[in-house]
């Protein structure tokens, strides 16, 4: 089954709500990271096109299928046009705004998954 590694724990009996707020707690500082990462220092477009390749297709590496790899990676140049126009804190604001609201989809799918039960 295809997925999120750092999503996997969120399906454990009596884990995963703690765990899914203890990641959401850490969204800000795991979006800070990766647009360091993949962001900081992009100077043109052609390179700003490579990392986020590098970023959509990196995912698939923690488990996120192939066709989500390409949707991030558009997301990716997303994330390197607000860095073009505002710097880091732009991008990473945007990122962490993103990531939350997957998390809430998440969430919510979760609590579906636990009333329905």
């Amino acid at each position: 089954q295809a997925g999120n590694i750092f999503l996997k724990p969120v399906h454990t009996k009596n884990l995963g709500l703690p765990y899914l707020i203890m990641l959401m707690a850490n969204v800000p500082a795991i979006a800070f990271i990766e647009e360091v990462f993949f962001r900081k220092g992009t100077g043109s477009w052609s390179e700003a096109v490579v990392r986020s390749a590098v970023f959509g297709f990196g995912h698939c590496l923690i488990g996120v299928p192939l066709g989500c790899g390409i949707a991030l990676t558009c997301v990716g140049l997303w994330f390197s046009h607000l860095y073009f126009v505002g710097d880091i804190e732009v991008s990473m604001v945007h990122h962490a705004a993103y990531n939350t609201a997957v998390l809430v989809l998440v969430l919510i799918g979760l609590i579906r998954s636990h009333w329905e039960s």
